[in-house]
């Protein structure tokens, strides 16, 4: 999933982690030579591939905003 923000995009990814996958939401801002930020989404049902990749959805469909800080906002207010 790809999304776009007023300053930045954002988009999904899966990556193995031991026996298991994490789901990764990946953002940067929108100039050239950005830094790349990556978000983990891990958890114990998350077995396989699209599992990973359906928790990663999730979350990122929940971000509401990316600040010109690189600040991630939640739909429910909660800053990373």
């Amino acid at each position: 999933m790809v999304k776009e923000f007023a300053r930045h995009i954002a988009w999904t990814e899966v990556m193995k982690e031991g026996l298991g996958f994490v789901g990764l939401i990946e953002y940067q801002r929108r100039a050239p030579c950005s830094m790349v930020h990556v978000l983990w989404v891990v958890g114990p049902h998350l077995s396989d591939e699209d599992h990973a990749e359906m928790a990663a959805t999730a979350m990122l469909e929940n971000i509401s905003e990316i600040t010109e800080y690189d600040s991630v906002i939640y739909s429910d207010g909660v800053a990373l």
